[in-house]
């Protein structure tokens, strides 16, 4: 296993200069007291929770700090093997917590063992979509393969790797598709082929000079097509590229792990392949992806309750039926399911914000 030292204080990486940060409290733990996180001025309280969640110690307060944590030993590590990705792993992966579209788990995060549970990496399927560029089919494939190559670094005896993804829910509604749709479990099934094609064919890359046994590889077929331009191509593509490599070096690569506070450091509001159980919030507002499905339609909430009114469901929201037709569709492309899938409670709001200025370089805040 990889270690580092604790330091206190570190040169600013490159991705978090011109990062602006703020610092926010929260209650961490409903039982004890508020906590401070320095954190991107677009996070908020619920991502904060999660750092404080996942860090290594108390005085790493910043993310900065609490990622360089992990980050730093999967970069030496990769210098160390002479791994041509060396220079640039370490920079991706910030980039990656920064934009909140992927993260290890807890265990990572933490530099300790977890004997009980593969080291897993969770892809923040929202994050890859803009309402005015679509879905960023080739960013969802690297941060697949980096995902595995860092899993690979941190943990280089573990068999089993755990690369999963979350937010489908709010995804679909933001693409203003029914959950229960078949569209719907098209998209899905693109999705987890092409994370589990590029996840093999990542492994596969790492068996040394092919001269180890390793596992065979062989892969579900994906729909033909999907409403995702470019997505059911690109996960054909990756399952052929996938099988010609023959084997992998893990037993198995793709799993969806139970909840953990990378969830919430992400912003991830459904876990997994989860459906969503009400258009409303805990507090009785219009839920995340509700908001979402309505703006992807171009829908005002006035039509939604006049529609709602008339005896319709203008949100799509799916039934039991819907939620088993979509595992389904998902669960031959991944390893490892959770029995039931939980949404994820969420942290209370802050209670304090310091804006602090962008970090050009030089040391982290302290707090």
């Amino acid at each position: 296993m990889i270690r580092t030292s604790d330091r206190r204080a570190r040169s600013v990486p490159a991705p978090w200069r011109g990062v602006r940060l703020t610092r926010i409290e929260v209650e961490a733990d409903a039982d004890g007291p508020t906590e401070a996180a320095i954190i991107p001025v677009d996070w908020g309280a619920t991502e904060a929770a999660g750092l404080l969640a996942l860090r290594r110690a108390p005085s790493r307060e910043s993310a900065i700090d609490a990622a360089a944590d992990w980050i730093d030993p999967i970069a030496a590590a990769a210098e160390t093997a002479g791994m041509p990705e060396a220079a640039t792993i370490a920079e991706d992966l910030h980039r990656a917590v920064i934009g909140r579209r992927a993260a290890p788990c807890a265990a990572i995060w933490q530099g300790v063992e977890d004997t009980q549970t593969p080291p897993g990496f969770v892809i923040n399927l929202a994050r890859f979509h803009d309402a005015e560029t679509g879905f960023d089919v080739a960013g969802f494939a690297e941060s697949v393969d980096l995902a595995v190559r860092s899993l690979a670094l941190a943990r280089p005896e573990a068999p089993v790797l755990a690369v999963g993804m979350a937010d489908l829910a709010l995804l679909l509604a933001r693409l203003d598709l029914d959950y229960g749709s078949a569209e719907a479990r098209d998209v899905a099934a693109c999705l987890a082929g092409m994370l589990a094609a590029t996840a093999d064919a990542a492994s596969a890359r790492l068996l040394a000079g092919a001269m180890a046994p390793g596992y065979r590889i062989a892969l579900p077929p994906v729909p033909e097509r999907c409403v995702v331009p470019g997505l059911a191509e690109a996960a054909a593509a990756a399952r052929q590229q996938a099988e010609s490599l023959g084997r992998r070096h893990h037993r198995l690569v793709t799993g969806i792990l139970p909840a953990g506070p990378v969830e919430m450091l992400l912003g991830v509001r459904t876990i997994g392949i989860a459906a969503p159980f009400s258009a409303l919030d805990a507090e009785g507002n219009l839920a995340h992806w509700a908001a979402a499905r309505l703006a992807a339609s171009g829908r005002k909430p006035e039509q939604a309750l006049a529609e709602a009114l008339a005896g319709a469901d203008p949100f799509g929201v799916p039934d039991r039926t819907a939620r088993i037709a979509m595992r389904e569709a998902v669960s031959p492309f991944f390893a490892i399911m959770p029995d039931a899938q939980a949404g994820l409670p969420l942290a209370k709001p802050a209670l304090a914000h310091e804006r602090l200025p962008a970090r050009r370089g030089g040391r982290n805040p302290k707090g």
